[in-house]
């Protein structure tokens, strides 16, 4: 991991975001990338493309812009010698994040899932979901700012097909860098993991022997994989929870995509999401 891309409004749940994207940097040696939308002006869409130009060299508006993220960045916990790239934009945020996402080689997004900034469009609860629905990297979402930032233990939830090996891997690679337990969670629910339980067993031993660190196996039955995590929560205290995406299109996807949108917006702790 060596570029970590955190789009912020400014807020305070941004800020738990920030905070913890940090510390990932700090442990991966990765380079901050700190992403914002700022309206340059109240009626800036409006005016004509050289009067935009104008407002956008203005060096006022330059110092103000400036000012919000000297401001921000102190209350971030920054490392000295820690590098940050500062990055703002006044169109579509959801777009320019993940175009600036791809055309910065970015590893991992870290955002808040809450908060407002007074322009509802970009305000982080309302587009975090959609980012961890079109990004084709992992996205860690964070509610609150975690207890720890150690992330000893992580519940990976998985239905443990193959498909999902590549993306275990990376997890793999993840929580090596902490020493991680690795929970592997399966959740039996009537309309997700329909698998006949021994083979599941099976299948998630075969994932078991991938991480050289410490792993455990949990299979629960629940009414939803939500209320599945939420019940498993319960028992063992989790830093962080890992939730597989599809990039593809069909039922699966929109099935697989939508819990992962409801586990990000609902759970306290924080939640990765990554494409399968």
């Amino acid at each position: 991991m060596n570029k970590i891309l955190i789009p912020t409004d400014f807020s305070d749940c941004a800020l738990n975001a920030a905070i913890t994207g940090v510390a990932l940097a700090q442990k991966f040696q990765a380079e901050i990338h700190l992403f914002s939308k700022i309206m340059p002006h109240e009626y800036f869409d409006y005016y004509s493309k050289s009067e935009q130009e104008d407002i956008l060299q203005n060096e006022e508006l330059k110092q103000r812009i400036n000012g919000k993220f000297d401001s921000f960045i102190k209350k971030m916990n920054v490392p000295k010698g820690q590098h940050i790239i500062r990055s703002y934009t006044h169109k579509d945020t959801i777009d320019q994040i993940l175009n600036y996402k791809n055309g910065n080689e970015i590893d991992l997004i870290v955002m808040g899932t809450h908060g407002t900034s007074g322009v509802s469009e970009w305000a982080i609860g309302s587009i975090t979901q959609k980012i961890v629905r079109r990004a084709n990297c992992p996205v860690l979402a964070v509610k609150e700012l975690p207890k720890t930032l150690a992330f000893k233990n992580i519940v990976f939830v998985s239905d443990f097909n193959k498909e999902a090996i590549p993306a275990f891997n990376q997890i793999c690679a993840f929580a090596s860098k902490f020493e991680s337990t690795i929970h592997l969670l399966n959740i039996d629910t009537p309309n997700y993991f329909l698998e006949i339980p021994f083979v599941i067993t099976e299948s998630m031993k075969d994932f078991q022997i991938l991480y050289s660190g410490k792993t455990e196996i949990h299979r629960t039955s629940a009414w939803s994989v939500e209320h599945g995590i939420k019940k498993f929560l319960k028992e063992v205290n989790a830093d962080l929870v890992i939730i597989p995406t599809h990039q593809k299109t069909g039922i699966q996807s929109v099935f697989f995509n939508s819990i992962a949108e409801g586990i990000v917006n609902h759970l306290n702790c924080p939640v990765m999401t990554i494409k399968l």
